[in-house]
């Protein structure tokens, strides 16, 4: 053993005989440990906050790594993912696993780790809602497990360190729900919420508005250039019922009063490799009677939808839009501005909660919202509201109305004074 180990080729380099020779079996083969404990950094190589990976290494973690299933895509990595996986070739059979991780586990690009998870090992537990690093604005998760496959395995699911267990069956984070890792604690009455009415995108169409993203200033102009511009609507311009133009800050900075709507420019970014704007095939989807839907939620933590039939209110993607309608615009505006949809999609995944972020709503989630398609009196009550609280100019009755609308949806959606006071609480 001495002589392998003053081997030049062991010199500065990692070796399980040396190091571990616990998790060797007597012929020297791997066979794993029995505890793997960790706290991986959270390095992203997507999206903004994307950190540089040579592109022969990212070639290694797309060749190498077994939940990366399609080896051709642009695939989203980040180095908990990478963890995750090598943790469970890291176990021994019936070996145990706890890890503190990024709160980013139950986001869309983590969709295929968790497939992984779930179809390698059994989720003991999994603690939510951590904040525990100084310095770090998104939240933590801890998520325990075991080498094994148990059929009919129960997860321990707590919403915080000092909260109570609720059980849930592995087998429920399957295709359906993307393999989330979050449980709806209740579960129940979203269904019944949901039921069996239409969606949104059964009723109406819903897209997002300009993607102009990290090239601004060839869109956004303090003034209206030629007629390629016009108003723009922006997140923070909308608010329940009402479009606020120009709001305080656009005044205060005097910018961004204007958004061009012009291919040639976009066709020239893209050509001269200046960015990667997506402005839409044309600008029929603001020409016409919409809802505008801001992206990130409003101060008070709840969804905000404003009606425009203005042809000049254009917006970014910030901004989501609702035309072409099966049902009446108004109605569809007076349930989304209600409590019970800004409740709805808090717990059905609609809206995305990361901590030291703004929430955001997911636009093809979103898309699944139930509507229900009743022809009665409520949805023409509502409406009435609804056109009440648009043309109300008085803001102390605000609130007056909106609850009025909100006790109409509650009807709507036949539920009782027990469940109307689970939503009171948002």
């Amino acid at each position: 053993m001495k002589k392998i180990k003053a081997n030049k080729i062991f010199e500065n380099a990692f070796e399980w005989r040396f190091e571990f020779p616990e998790a060797l079996n007597d012929n020297g083969d791997f066979i794993g440990f029995d505890v793997v404990i960790g706290n991986p950094p959270y390095l992203s190589y997507y999206s903004g906050m994307a950190v540089f990976v040579e592109p022969k290494e990212y070639e290694f973690y797309i060749n190498n790594y077994d939940f990366i299933t399609n080896k051709k895509a642009k695939n989203r990595i980040s180095t908990v993912m990478l963890f995750l996986e090598l943790s469970t070739k890291l176990l021994k059979l019936n070996g145990e696993f706890a890890n503190i991780i990024d709160i980013n586990i139950f986001s869309p690009a983590f969709e295929l780790i968790r497939k992984f998870m779930v179809e390698k090992v059994a989720i003991s537990k999994i603690i939510t809602n951590l904040s525990v690093f100084e310095g770090v604005g998104s939240g933590q998760v801890l998520l325990f497990y075991k080498n094994e496959i148990t059929p009919n395995n129960k997860i321990k699911y707590k919403l915080d360190i000092n909260g109570a267990s609720n059980e849930f069956e592995q087998k429920e984070i399957n295709q359906n729900n993307n393999f989330n890792f979050q449980f709806d604690l209740n579960s129940d009455f979203v269904k019944k919420i949901k039921g069996s009415h239409l969606t949104l995108d059964n009723c109406c169409y819903l897209i997002s508005g300009m993607n102009i993203g990290g090239v601004k200033d060839y869109f956004l102009s303090e003034t209206r250039i030629d007629d390629t511009y016009h108003t723009a609507i922006l997140s923070g311009n909308i608010f329940r019922y009402q479009i606020d133009y120009p709001n305080e800050l656009q005044t205060r900075n005097k910018r961004n009063y204007f958004i061009r709507f012009d291919k040639n420019i976009e066709k020239y970014i893209w050509e001269n490799k200046i960015g990667t704007p997506s402005i839409g095939a044309d600008d029929s989807k603001f020409k016409k009677e919409k809802l505008l839907i801001r992206r990130p939620l409003t101060g008070d933590g709840k969804l905000a939808a404003a009606y425009s039939d203005n042809i000049d209110h254009y917006s970014d993607v910030t901004v989501y839009i609702i035309n072409e309608t099966i049902l009446p615009i108004k109605f569809i505006l007076g349930v989304i501005n209600s409590k019970l949809a800004t409740w709805y999609c808090r717990k059905a995944g609609i809206i995305r909660f990361e901590k030291g972020q703004q929430p955001q709503i997911t636009i093809n989630k979103l898309k699944e919202f139930p509507i229900p398609n009743k022809k009665n009196e409520i949805i023409s009550n509502i409406i009435n509201c609804v056109n009440n609280r648009i043309s109300e100019t008085d803001k102390s009755k605000f609130e007056l109305i909106e609850n009025q609308i909100d006790q109409l949806v509650y009807k709507l959606y036949d539920l009782t004074e027990e469940e109307i006071k689970i939503i009171e609480t948002i």
